[in-house]
């Protein structure tokens, strides 16, 4: 007689590959959208952070643009993830880690185990003067 789990009632996980890494930097101009992660094919996502600081005003206006499988799944602005106290894991893609509009610094998390099917981009869209963004995101491919 079989012993264990009855194959009905097992869970049937994905095979992770590879975890890969985005590691970018990019000064830049006030009122661009750049694209600071363009992640293609099916996987999910393991983890990481983004750091952003104006030089001379704060950016709190600024929008992070999060797009899954072409679908925006943006936050709000850093402003308004402030108000809302959108700081927590697992609440959205990204999350918010500091917020300092006296030093002009802004961090978020990125939440692990949001899946994608076709690709994963995250932008900024600063819509102020001269800034700074810094991107170290995790992410693993299905096989």
């Amino acid at each position: 007689m079989a012993k264990g789990t009855p194959d009905w009632t097992s869970e049937v996980k994905p095979h992770l590959g590879k975890t890969y890494r985005v590691n970018h930097f990019r000064a830049h101009p006030g009122n661009e959208l750049y694209q600071m992660a363009n992640v293609v094919g099916k996987g999910v996502i393991v983890g990481g952070y983004l750091f952003h600081y104006g030089q001379t005003v704060h950016h709190a206006n600024c929008n992070l643009v999060v797009e899954i499988d072409g679908l925006l799944a943006s936050p709000p602005s850093m402003a308004d993830m402030e108000d809302i106290n959108l700081s927590k894991p697992f609440t959205a893609p990204l999350y918010l880690l500091k917020y300092n509009v006296i030093n002009f610094e802004y961090s978020f998390g990125f939440s692990h185990g949001w899946t994608f099917d076709y690709s994963f981009v995250v932008s900024i869209d600063e819509n102020h003067a001269e800034g700074g963004t810094y991107i170290n995101l995790y992410y693993s491919v299905l096989v």
